[in-house]
């Protein structure tokens, strides 16, 4: 087995074969007979560049049983492949860089690239071999969010061409036999992704053989293999790829890359190191790091803004500390021994990695004493906004924003909608019209909370998972506030994305908390149990069907399937929904969020929920028992009697 590397020294490129850290130099040309030139460098003293230079990338889709077995996806009758635009290539050891004119989710696939070494056109899969000059490491980055961006044309090339996403090398290793290597991916040291080559369903023999019936493969082309079961929005997005092999000349230089399999993913954290280690070829090496000093061309980081989150609970308190620990000027307002503990000892942050931080704020329980404010986020639950906006006045200056983030469906849902429904005010939700009267939805934003929390003591809150919150302007418009309230979450660590349609996302949270909360507090479990017992999976299944005909009715469009977004809540694992959180504490529910205002929408949409309907009348009758009582309810263990 040989490994040929590319590099630079002193402005020269030059190529070599590496054991070790020598690199054994070579004249010629590494695909025409090169020679050893009687020189040898050590590899610290060189830079490191792509091993080859291809004219084109070729990548595969569906190319692994796995993936096909895991989504129903049909065995392909021929390669489906796309390209990778030369400026993306880029060599190991290098940052992969952000495009500064995108801010959504990059995500990476470890892949095998095979590596062309002789022109050829129409060979068979016997004949291959001849043509194949060796195997190297690809790491397919993708810009994820632009995939479907525009609904009637997926942009692969767009997603996946940007500088530095078409990443492989060091080397390209020769005399190895493809069928009997595992493809690694390592992400900040934590193995993400581990499969075999032989699971492909055109293992590179087959595959280049296939690719050069319509298409002439010339020295250095690469073909990436294609991608197996990954993270989710990856796997959403792999929903049309056309078969494209019959219509493109492979050239010298060119690779296809493989593909990958398990566990690609998302570099979501501040900083990530990515390994893609093929034991037997080589291990590519990158760093990537969530760089978002203007992720809107705003032209700096936004300016020191002065937030009032109004409820300083789970998330309230999660983004008041986020906010604080990133120099916002943060105010909360909060009662009890919450709001005492707060102004004694700040608020404590507990994340879900074990990381502690405290955040230092104003913290007064009212809002009078809070002052004008850039934003407002309404952090209280939903049946507590009426008390909290009637003297929100005083904290509205012209151009202040308010930020919603209950859970559930929001009272101003209709309110710059347009169409049949525009202005028509939910009774469930704002039963008096105060909400309406009193904020203005020109102010407005909405939020989608996806992190999981809770308040487990006065003046501390504990992170479960997830720190997503995407936004929208009510009317879909990407405006200067929404892209700088954007890099306001990015600046505090969150992640977040502007959407054109903030309701179908609030749909798509909401889809699970009809059904998982009101489970959760009438049986005590927690998601996972909910979603492994057969009855209840189906109880929730059923509900989210009833909401999902409503919300089909309104115009939004579900992007996962009930069983996905049952299995993403399975996959929290053993959490306490926020409602059952409220049913052990003795707290008032939040019936009408949650389930109220889906079965009000039922009724304007003449659509049967029968299930909704049961479940709602339960818990609206515990929500009852437990205020009359002027207690919660709580399931413990009990001593066996001796």
């Amino acid at each position: 087995m040989t490994k040929w590397i590319r590099f630079e020294q002193g402005g020269k490129i030059g190529i070599g074969t590496l054991e070790g850290d020598t690199i054994t130099v070579h004249t010629g040309d590494v695909f025409a007979g090169a020679k050893p030139s009687g020189q040898t460098l050590k590899l610290s003293e060189v830079q490191v560049r792509t091993p080859c230079q291809p004219s084109k990338m070729i990548c595969l889709w569906n190319n692994f049983h796995q993936l096909a077995a895991k989504n129903d996806f049909q065995q392909p009758k021929e390669p489906l492949w796309f390209l990778k635009a030369p400026n993306s290539y880029w060599p190991a050891n290098r940052p992969i860089e952000r495009p500064a004119t995108y801010a959504g989710k990059i995500i990476y696939e470890g892949e095998l690239g095979v590596v062309i070494g002789k022109k050829c056109f129409n060979i068979s899969e016997a004949e291959a071999g001849d043509y194949i000059f060796g195997y190297t490491c690809v790491n397919d980055v993708t810009a994820v969010d632009l995939l479907r961006k525009d609904k009637s044309f997926e942009q692969w090339a767009r997603a996946k061409s940007f500088d530095t996403f078409g990443v492989f090398g060091p080397v390209i290793a020769t005399g190895v036999d493809p069928m009997k290597l595992a493809v690694k991916t390592i992400l900040n040291g934590k193995e993400r992704q581990n499969y075999p080559v032989a699971d492909m369903f055109f293992p590179p023999h087959k595959l280049v053989a296939a690719i050069s019936k319509d298409v002439t493969l010339m020295p250095g082309d690469i073909i990436a293999c294609g991608t197996s079961l990954g993270a989710g929005t990856m796997g959403d997005a792999h929903n049309l790829v056309a078969a494209i092999s019959k219509d493109v000349t492979l050239m010298p230089g060119d690779i296809i890359a493989c593909g990958t399999s398990l566990g690609a993913g998302t570099m979501g954290d501040a900083h990530n190191v990515v390994d893609i280690v093929i034991d037997g070829v080589g291990s590519l090496s990158n760093v990537f790091d969530q760089v978002l000093p203007s992720p809107y061309l705003l032209g700096a980081p936004p300016r020191q803004k002065k937030i009032c989150v109004v409820g300083a609970g789970a998330i309230g308190g999660l983004l008041a500390a986020k906010f604080a620990l990133a120099g916002e000027d943060v105010t909360v307002i909060d009662q009890g021994a919450h709001l005492a503990a707060i102004q004694k000892n700040g608020l404590k942050l507990e994340w879900h990695d074990g990381k502690v931080q405290t955040a230092r704020m104003k913290a007064v329980n009212k809002a009078a004493d809070a002052g004008k404010q850039d934003i407002v986020v309404l952090a209280v639950k939903a049946h507590f906004l009426d008390q909290v906006v009637r003297d929100i006045d005083s904290m509205l200056g012209p151009d202040t924003v308010v930020l919603t983030v209950q859970n559930g469906l929001p009272w101003w849902y209709f309110q710059k909608l347009g169409g049949q429904y525009d202005n028509h005010r939910l009774e469930s939700l704002d039963p008096s019209g105060v909400l309406t009267k009193n904020i203005d939805p020109n102010r407005i934003i909405g939020c989608v909370v996806y992190p999981a929390a809770a308040a487990t003591a006065p003046g501390v809150i504990h992170h479960v998972e997830g720190d997503r919150f995407p936004i929208g302007e009510l009317d879909g418009k990407e405006t200067g506030r929404v892209k700088e309230l954007h890099d306001v979450f990015i600046k505090a660590g969150l992640k977040s994305l502007v959407l054109p349609d903030i309701r179908s996302e609030i749909w798509l949270k909401a889809w699970g908390n009809l059904s998982f909360n009101p489970i959760s507090a009438l049986t005590h479990a927690t998601l996972v149990d909910i979603c492994q017992f057969a009855e209840t999976r189906e109880l929730a299944a059923n509900m989210m069907k009833e909401a999902q005909d409503i919300a089909q009715k309104l115009g939004v469009t579900f992007r996962v399937t009930i069983e996905k977004r049952i299995a993403g809540a399975e996959a929290v694992g053993a959490h306490k929904t926020s409602m059952l959180q409220d049913v052990e504490a003795g707290r008032s529910l939040e019936t009408e969020a949650l389930i109220g205002s889906i079965l009000e929408m039922a009724k304007l949409t003449n659509t049967a929920a029968p299930a909704i309907e049961a479940v709602y009348a339960l818990v609206k009758l515990l929500n009852k028992v437990m205020l009359l009582e002027g207690g919660g309810v709580k399931v413990e263990k009990t001593s066996k009697a001796a």
